[in-house]
């Protein structure tokens, strides 16, 4: 059974006007309409071109943890795992049960999103009403940047399921007035999150949260008494169990790896330095001095320890030490460290799609049913400003409102504390399409009804608001975004020339060259390129302009010289 002080605090008027069959019906309507927009997008992946299956970064990282599993078991291998495990596992579970294919995971991810459009229609309706449920799954069904990431071999479509399904369970087990379905619902979401911090471990921050909003759910909404601090408390023992029972598992196997205690993974030291340190600019960027591929990184990063250490490290200890670099760069130059993350947060507020591995505007370029999903950052955040304002501004504010703004705090906290990418952003975009649903409802009320001036001078001065957010959010804080996507073109040419694909391979350089003229490997490439095409007068002028930008490249001029003796030889 259900409290009756349910988290919606003007439940009332929404439950009057629509039905709850008229919300399944129009939530279906979006889900199948979802549905129907991303069969032809996976269509046309997997059919118009070959770049289903590419793997940039920390999609190879994946693929190798995925086969060492298929390989190995769950343990995969004996290295600490270098990344979180659990979606690699999840991975090689559909290859060996379902099928080996990327479009079998396509499908399976596509699947998983569509159940994440149907949870951000639920947990609107639990906490904003029946009205808001509909446009806040409809914001996150049409998000381009989501529906990108469903085609890759990328933990964001999963971890934000598992991060949808821990808040449903948060707030279904709040609602609950029996004390037993209260504990069971918490250990479940305690499970989900812990699921979640597998997917992306930088989840842990939302951990002690969340058992504080338990806690002081159950002594507010049920009084205070000494029965509702024992529910309380067993909601939050409970939950943190879910969680433990979740994380212990290879927290064991790496500690036994190591012959000490490790965490998840043997990244969080290197990452945080990476995302702190004098030349970082707030997105991703190689450490000075290291190899900047992570499937390099770990061993590129250990041997700079160890040379400065002077022995043998363990994974544990070489993570230790540049956590230890990190704080020393916050405490030495605190202005620089303070500045970076302002940076951070303007990224994190911006509509550019900045990622580490795939960019949005190039993935639109290559296919062009992502312009299906159009739905851009700005608009969602916008439109969330304008929710949240609304929802604070009722007299009885729900506590799942505040559940919500906790959950998109420490994601924004997690950004500042390491670096942004629009995928780690990406958990918190569905919260923010619930607080837009509520948007959208007020937009409308204020279109279709008259109150009084108090009132509209209230909603004017919350609608400028979120409108100033929007065109901030708008505003490009990169110095080229076009920039990231040529690197993309430039990275998939690498990836191309390495499967023997030549000509796919020059086309790539030929878009990458538009934005990154300035690069000597980019012109370095495009000789290479239309030299093997035969194309010796335009591969001659990029080898020149490669030499130009790097005299010292003797790679660069050897290709250069090849190709004046293949003219010299066509033209005696």
């Amino acid at each position: 059974m259900r409290d009756p002080r349910l988290l919606n605090a003007e439940p009332s008027a929404d439950t009057e006007n629509e039905s709850r069959t008229t919300w399944w019906r129009s939530l279906a309507f979006v889900v199948a309409l979802a549905f129907a927009v991303r069969v032809i997008h996976a269509w046309l992946t997997l059919s118009t071109h070959s770049l289903a299956d590419l793997l940039i970064l920390d999609s190879r990282v994946y693929d190798e943890i995925a086969n060492a599993m298929l390989q190995n078991g769950f343990m995969g291998g004996d290295e600490v795992f270098s990344t979180a495990p659990l979606y690699p596992w999840v991975v090689s579970c559909v290859r060996a049960f379902v099928a080996p294919g990327q479009g079998t995971l396509i499908v399976v991810q596509q699947a998983m999103a569509l159940a994440s459009v149907v949870l951000v229609g639920v947990i609107a309706r639990m906490t904003f009403g029946v009205r808001a449920a509909t446009p806040a799954a409809a914001l996150f069904a049409f998000y381009g940047a989501g529906a990108m990431l469903e085609t890759k071999l990328m933990p964001s479509t999963f971890g934000v399921l598992c991060a949808l399904l821990s808040l449903t369970g948060l707030l279904d087990a709040a609602r609950r007035r029996t004390f037993a379905s209260a504990l069971w619902l918490s250990f479940l979401s305690g499970l989900a999150v812990g699921a979640t911090c597998l997917v992306r471990l930088n989840t842990i921050l939302f951990v002690p949260l969340a058992a504080l909003w338990l806690l002081g759910f159950a002594l507010k909404s049920q009084g205070g008494d000494e029965r509702d601090l024992k529910r309380g408390a067993g909601s939050v023992i409970v939950f943190a169990l879910g969680v433990f029972l979740v994380l212990a598992p290879p927290i064991v196997r790496n500690s036994m790896i190591e012959g000490e205690f490790a965490s998840v993974t043997a990244h969080g030291g290197m990452t945080l330095y990476q995302s702190n340190n004098e030349a970082a600019t707030g997105i991703y960027s190689a450490i000075p001095g290291a190899v900047g591929n992570p499937a390099k990184l770990s061993a590129g990063l250990r041997r700079i320890a160890e040379r400065e250490a002077g022995h043998s490290l363990t994974m544990s200890e070489v993570d230790d030490l540049w956590r230890a670099r990190a704080f020393e760069f916050w405490i030495d130059d605190p202005v620089r460290a303070a500045t970076l993350i302002a940076a951070k947060l303007r990224f994190w507020l911006g509509d550019d799609e900045i990622s580490t591995e795939y960019v949005l505007a190039t993935e639109r370029s290559l296919t062009p049913s992502l312009w299906l999903m159009p739905v851009p950052f700005a608009v969602i955040l916008a439109l969330a400003v304008l929710g949240i304002q609304g929802a604070v501004r009722r007299p009885h504010v729900s506590p799942g409102v505040w559940l919500l703004l906790g959950f998109v705090a420490t994601n924004v906290a997690s950004t500042a504390i390491f670096y942004f990418s629009s995928r780690y952003r990406l958990p918190a975009v569905p919260v923010l399409c619930g607080f837009a649903g509520l948007g959208v409802v007020q937009i409308i009320d204020a279109v279709s009804r008259s109150n009084d001036d108090a009132t509209d001078s209230s909603r004017s001065f919350a609608m400028l608001a979120a409108l100033g957010v929007g065109l901030f959010s708008l505003y490009s804080f990169t110095d080229d975004y076009e920039r990231y996507a040529a690197k993309q073109w430039f990275t998939y040419g690498l990836i191309h020339d390495e499967r023997q694909e030549h000509d796919l391979a020059l086309a790539s350089y030929q878009h990458a060259i538009v934005r990154l003229g300035d690069q000597w490997h980019v012109h370095y490439a495009l000789g290479r390129a239309y030299g093997r095409q035969g194309q010796a007068t335009l591969a001659i002028q990029h080898y020149e302009r490669a030499l130009k930008l790097r005299p010292q490249s003797l790679d660069v001029r050897r290709g250069l010289e090849q190709e004046q003796a293949k003219v010299s030889e066509q033209n005696p």
